[in-house]
């Protein structure tokens, strides 16, 4: 299911019903609400359950799958096809895949890649899924470079079930092809190389020890305004926006508390404890891998619930864009200039990422990172092509991040730029900075 457009109004997501509270959870502060519908089965009628109220517009994309070994190249052209076969998570909406790459010779027309079910056998069957494709002399030559290939459409697909990335390069010959980096140390358990050399009408066996350079991007399939569980180490599920006080499957009517104020119900409790959301969606004194804090324990069985505030966060590298220059600039200086510049007002982890190319495609062209007037990433050597490169970043507030550039001749403006972006999620706080529990 691709994301919903509808939007949900956010902060205070639901206000106190005029329902009265019954005997199971009457207190005097929390909110109550038996409107929303359950995303998935909930079970909270006989201990509450963290619940968060799914926003799909916010629904973020992450890294469900990868392989990021490769010093050897599969060689991509003409008949012969390379595929890699992959075993999805919980997150089955696939957005974009990122492969490691390298052009021989002076290859033309589209680099494909296809997602395909997979047989049996664990090969590529059926019709493709859905394409992404890049021009072929477009990758860069000499190293190996990463290239993220982003699908037109979303690609709906099942959690937990193998498909298979195929790269081909029908106009390719033995001189003019794309090399796939790969390893062969069994690195990837999930799935493995697959090779054809007839345009994928017969494949070899899957590789017992081979497999390619991937990074599967994907979010996973939440409807929008429905209540699912929180879990702490699922980026798309940290926001703890109440309990669940029964126990609806999937599509009926959840029964929530959503303000702040005493839960009833618990078994066990430590008075006096501070309790945190877990990774497996109940709540413990210990922390997840993420912090979420969601209230302290008033006696065995009731926790008063605050919730955090959710307007302060932590920033982390993504794949997720969140600041767009895309005004394309050029220059011929043969010093190192300015061509970019964004101010961040937070301190934290960020990817930078922009796009270039040298028309002159005689390696004249250089492009560089900077933060604050100062070098931080090496200098890239720019083709002919417009592609995509990304660096990532330490910053804090009132930093700027600079995008600079030069020729080395300098005889015309033959290098370009465009698309500068930083990447990030914004992520809730440690407790001790969130002051809310």
């Amino acid at each position: 299911m691709a994301k919903s457009k509808e939007n949900y109004s956010g902060g205070d997501k639901l206000l106190a019903s005029d329902k009265n509270q019954d005997a199971k959870n009457a207190n005097d502060a929390g909110g109550y609400n038996d409107a929303l519908l359950a995303g998935e089965n909930l079970t909270g009628a006989s201990t509450p359950q963290p619940i968060t109220i799914i926003n799909a517009d916010d629904l973020k994309v992450v890294k469900d799958q990868s392989q990021e070994v490769g010093a050897n190249q599969s060689n991509v052209f003409g008949v012969n096809f390379v595929a890699q076969s992959f075993t999805l998570g919980i997150n089955s909406v696939v957005d974009k895949i990122t492969l490691k790459l390298e052009k021989q010779g002076s290859p033309s027309g589209n680099l494909s890649l296809d997602i395909y079910a997979v047989d049996g056998s664990g090969k590529p069957t059926g019709s493709s899924l859905g394409t992404a494709t890049i021009e072929a002399d477009a990758i860069n030559s000499g190293s190996q470079l990463l290239y993220t290939l982003e699908f037109p459409t979303v690609i709906s697909l099942s959690p937990s079930t193998q498909y298979a990335i195929v790269l081909s390069l029908p106009t390719g010959d033995g001189s003019n092809l794309i090399y796939w980096s790969y390893t062969n140390t069994t690195a990837y358990s999930g799935g493995g190389k697959i090779t054809s050399s007839d345009s994928g009408s017969n494949w070899g066996s899957v590789s017992g020890s081979d497999d390619q350079y991937f990074e599967v991007w994907a979010y996973e399939d939440l409807t929008n305004s429905r209540v699912y569980n929180s879990e702490a180490d699922n980026i798309n599920r940290l926001q703890v926006d109440g309990f669940i006080l029964n126990s609806p499957n999937a599509g009926d009517a959840s029964e929530i508390q959503t303000n702040s104020g005493i839960i009833r119900g618990f078994s066990g409790l430590t008075i006096g404890a501070k309790y945190y959301l877990q990774d497996d969606g109940t709540i413990g004194i210990s922390k997840g891998t993420y912090t979420v804090p969601v209230g302290t324990a008033i006696s065995s069985t009731e926790l008063l619930f605050t919730r955090p505030d959710y307007s302060l966060y932590s920033f982390s590298k993504s794949e997720n864009q969140q600041i767009n220059d895309s005004q394309e600039e050029n220059t011929a200086s043969v010093s190192m200039v300015k061509i970019k510049e964004i101010e961040v007002n937070f301190d934290g982890i960020i990817r930078t990422q922009f796009d270039g190319k040298d028309i002159a495609d005689v390696s004249d062209g250089r492009a560089r990172i900077y933060l604050n007037g100062v070098a931080d990433g090496n200098e890239i050597i720019l083709i002919a092509n417009y592609s995509t490169y990304v660096h990532d970043v330490n910053v804090s507030k009132g930093d700027l991040v600079q995008l600079y550039a030069r020729q080395i001749s300098g005889t015309a403006s033959s290098l370009y730029v465009k698309n500068f972006k930083l990447l990030y999620d914004q992520l809730p706080k440690e407790y001790s900075e969130i002051q809310s529990v």
